[in-house]
């Protein structure tokens, strides 16, 4: 039996090796393990992309018993070639791979190559991203078996489903623990994000701190570069999906110079 085996697409970076959302990265391949078990197939992977925003950890896949699909996905121009996660961005429902819309000339590439690595017959199960995470993901079931999945018992479909949102819930909070610990945000640099949710100005968080608002345009210009955005707007955005800052109401926050 083939190791499990975790893959970041090129330009993702490592993944995360803490322990988000509680759950170990070995739990997350055991997880994969029963996906295989309970439906019978013959292997699995999670595979997730970011939508709009390619600084942040754009593709991923953790794959299991298909060690050999990293060199398809590796060899996609373009994250939505892969049909799979061209279903799981335009719909949430489980579909088996004979029913996805083949609408390009690369989806049917990928579905002959994919054909010869475990994926003869496949059922993908898109996720939906947590908080507010611009990712479409799915978890993408195998069998070398012609039509496998055509007639899958529910019971199953509900058990694999629950494991992808598990796989899913750890998956999203690794990527969020990596953007927070490549940007390093100093607390202060986090109030300014705060200040910026509340809606003040330039001048009005200047008049509290005692800085010229130049001074905090340039300090919001070095969290652009750290969140990788062009605007403070956006880089806002990013903080409050990757959990940086709680967009809920709350009390006045602190402002330091």
């Amino acid at each position: 039996m083939e190791h499990l085996r975790l893959n970041a697409f090129p330009c993702a970076g490592a993944l995360s090796w803490q322990h988000p959302a509680g759950i170990p990265p070995l739990i997350v391949f055991e997880l994969m393990e029963q996906a295989i078990h309970i439906t019978g197939c013959d292997c699995a992977c999670f595979i997730s992309v970011a939508r709009e925003e390619p600084a942040h950890g754009a593709r991923r896949a953790v794959l299991a018993r298909c060690a050999e699909l990293s060199r398809v996905l590796d060899g996609l121009s373009e994250a939505f070639d892969c049909p799979w996660l061209e279903h799981a961005r335009a719909s949430l429902w489980p579909t088996v791979g004979s029913k996805l819309c083949i609408r390009l000339p690369q989806h049917t590439v990928f579905q002959s190559l994919v054909s010869t690595l475990g994926f003869r017959s496949s059922l993908i199960i898109p996720m939906p991203p947590p908080r507010r995470l611009e990712r479409t993901a799915a978890l993408v079931l195998g069998s070398a078996q012609q039509g496998y999945f055509e007639s899958i018992d529910t019971m199953k479909l509900a058990q694999a489903t629950g494991i992808a949102m598990m796989v899913n819930l750890w998956h999203s909070s690794s990527v969020a623990d990596e953007l927070k610990s490549r940007s390093h945000l100093t607390s202060d640099e986090v109030a300014l994000l705060c200040a910026e949710l509340e809606g003040l100005s330039s001048k009005q968080i200047a008049k509290t701190l005692g800085l010229a608002p130049d001074a905090i345009d340039c300090r919001f210009q070095r969290i652009c570069a750290k969140l990788r955005t062009k605007t403070r707007r956006e880089a806002l955005r990013i903080a409050v999906a990757y959990g940086y800052i709680d967009d809920r109401p709350a009390g006045p926050r602190c402002l330091s110079a």
